[in-house]
């Protein structure tokens, strides 16, 4: 009789994807095994029947102690997060759920989309509202980048950094349009480990009004000036001939003679 290690090990060798994390057992189908492969391990907590459900306003969860949830807020994106110096870098596992924050800088899994990510998300979604023990890691992974990416900006900022890369035919506003299409008629679980983390990138961006004010000044400064190398050039010489007119004048008071009533000539 074979282990349920190596059932999942054949299961997962067809649906190309690496084994399950060590420890796991049989699944309830083929499709909980592949969602156990992109989770970490000790994210297979259960939600004590909470999972995430369909149309179910689930706003009135307890929020995180220390940390205030204004229902008004809506999420800032990926890019509006970075101008204010929240700065995005992979995670170390490709785990949907390995998302953290730390001091700033916002960890995230690497994601390669293609044209079958939305049926193997879309599924994994519905295996997760059907089955309400198994959790919502998934869903809440899916809800937590559609907060982020709200334009093709977004989309290409987590490109740079190497956090989320496709080949999707349409470009970078397919991937906005799939997020928002995969999480329609979709309600949050306030109780979810990405839920607090997003909570936890809101409060470290109105915790310091004037770190926001300086990175987003910075922010306009690049992309106004330093996008074009002409105008990097162009600013680089008005400040050299500022500089210099300055030195110019100052030069001018040391030297004046009042005797004279003209410069020194040295």
């Amino acid at each position: 009789m074979q282990s349920a290690a190596s059932i999942n090990s054949m299961v997962l060798k067809f649906l190309e994807r690496e084994d399950a994390p060590e420890g796991t057992g049989l699944g309830l189908h083929p499709l909980d095994i592949y969602r156990t492969s992109r989770l970490k391990g000790t994210s297979q907590v259960k939600n004590n029947g909470k999972g995430l459900q369909r149309g179910v306003n689930m706003t009135s969860a307890p929020m995180e102690v220390g940390i205030f949830r204004s229902q008004k807020v809506v999420p800032r994106s990926a890019w509006k997060l970075s101008e204010a110096g929240i700065r995005f870098l992979p995670s170390k596992t490709g785990c949907l759920d390995d998302i953290q924050l730390d001091n700033g800088r916002l960890y995230m899994p690497k994601v390669h989309m293609d044209d079958s990510t939305a049926y193997r998300i879309h599924n994994m979604m519905a295996f997760e509202a059907m089955h309400i023990r198994t959790g919502n890691d998934v869903t809440a992974y899916v809800l937590f980048v559609k907060d982020l990416i709200s334009s093709a900006d977004d989309v290409r900022l987590l490109g740079r950094k190497g956090i989320l890369e496709h080949d999707l035919a349409d470009d970078d506003d397919a991937v906005v349009r799939l997020f928002n299409s995969l999480t329609r008629d979709v309600s949050k679980n306030w109780e979810s480990h990405l839920c607090r983390v997003r909570d936890a990138v809101e409060h470290h961006y109105t915790s310091n009004h004037l770190r926001v004010i300086l990175y987003e000044s910075w922010s306009h400064l690049k992309s106004k000036y330093f996008r074009n190398p002409w105008s990097l050039l162009a600013l680089a010489t008005a400040i050299l001939l500022v500089v210099g007119d300055i030195v110019q004048a100052v030069y001018a008071v040391i030297s004046y003679d009042p005797n004279e009533g003209k410069p020194k000539i040295h």
